[in-house]
């Protein structure tokens, strides 16, 4: 989180007018392609692997070939110069890495942590050394991060080793793991739609790019979550290993809800203390509903995987998901842009805090239960 903060806190405010959210869009771009094109595996290994190494060694030359194939599309789309040559390279590195993510999320949390928090560290360093005036370059650098980070922590978690332990995955048993991520796959995507939804649907209504203070707000907002979202990736592992209490897991999804709903309070309260070049690109009001939603969609994320390790069904997820989506549409067209933030944080939160209190009642949640969106 700290790198994170000090890209969005010292880098951004120096990069010209448009050009954080030039970034922000076209990297949501990449990560919607990367999801598609990942299928799944990041979450369906952790269902299939349970935690077993054994069965995580199969996957090593499945995962060798997939980055060497990115690391020549990552080369060709970098040499393009151009935005959407650059949005493929990163996209590639992001397809890259689920297999990776899906086995060491599964057998070693403590590992995936690092892999996901590790490539923003390495990006900061990038940007502090190389010269990066624009969103294109931003891209190149993220990417180059990702692809290196993800190489040294593959070559220390053995998945480069040529050592064969068992069989490896056939390209039947792979076909059949991805058919069995597909709904995972398009459920993860329309999430990461409700997420950056107020970055796309500017462009897609033919408009032009969402606000800079939009941008970092929301780019903040996800930032911060990466601390309760560590809890909630260890959950998903332990979910899927092991019988756990589900109303305790309510109330924990809800007291993340509400401690960044006091986060967002304490920003809004100490505005004044922050330096001129943020408050400049940013305001507090945006913040602090930024830091609201986030906490929704990382109660969410809590809830989700804990119904996904008892019942099979992800549909009814993807479909209320869908649906945020287009009402998150509509409130981009209809209303002006100091509330659009606001409307869509409070709906969001108010769908989560029903689905909590469905769940806590009912003992369990389930797809489709009370109806969170986010």
């Amino acid at each position: 989180m700290a790198s994170k903060a000090g890209f969005l806190f010292i880098v951004a405010p120096a990069l010209a007018a448009g050009q954080f959210a030039a970034y922000v869009f076209y990297s949501t771009v990449a990560l919607v392609l990367g999801r598609l094109g990942a299928f799944g595996l990041s979450d369906q290994l952790v269902l299939e692997i349970r935690g077993q190494a054994e069965f995580a060694r199969r996957y090593h030359p499945l995962y060798r070939g997939l980055f060497l194939a990115a690391l020549v599309l990552y080369v060709a789309g970098v040499a393009s110069g151009s935005a959407a040559g650059r949005t493929i390279a990163l996209c590639s590195a992001l397809i890259a890495g689920a297999v990776l993510e899906g086995a060491l999320r599964s057998v070693w949390p403590s590992r995936y942590e690092q892999l996901l928090n590790g490539p923003p560290v390495l990006f900061l360093l990038l940007v502090a050394v190389v010269p990066s005036a624009s969103a294109v370059d931003l891209l190149a650098l993220y990417g180059g991060a990702i692809l290196v980070f993800q190489a040294w922590l593959a070559a220390r978690s053995g998945f480069w080793s040529r050592r064969v332990e068992g069989d490896l995955i056939s390209i039947r048993e792979l076909v059949a793991i991805c058919r069995r991520g597909f709904a995972k796959m398009i459920a993860e995507m329309t999430l990461l739609l409700n997420m950056r939804g107020l970055i796309l649907w500017p462009k897609l209504l033919g408009g032009g790019l969402a606000s800079d203070s939009l941008s970092m707000a929301l780019a903040i907002g996800e930032a911060v979550s990466t601390l309760p979202m560590v809890v909630v990736n260890r959950n998903f592992a332990r979910y899927a290993s092991a019988a756990v209490a589900t109303r305790r897991a309510v109330l924990e999804a809800l007291l993340v809800v509400v401690l960044m709903g006091a986060a967002g309070l304490v920003v809004v309260a100490g505005w004044e203390l922050v330096p001129a070049r943020i408050t400049s690109r940013l305001t507090a009001v945006d913040l602090a509903w930024a830091l609201l939603l986030f906490g929704a969609v990382t109660a969410y994320y809590d809830l989700r995987y804990l119904a996904w390790t008892r019942t099979p069904g992800t549909w009814r997820f993807t479909g209320w998901q869908s649906g945020f989506f287009i009402v998150q549409g509509i409130i981009v067209a209809w209303l002006d842009q100091p509330v659009i933030l606001m409307a869509v944080s409070l709906l969001a939160t108010g769908m989560v805090l029903g689905w909590i209190m469905w769940s806590f009642r009912s003992g369990a949640p389930r797809p489709g239960g009370s109806g969170c969106a986010s």
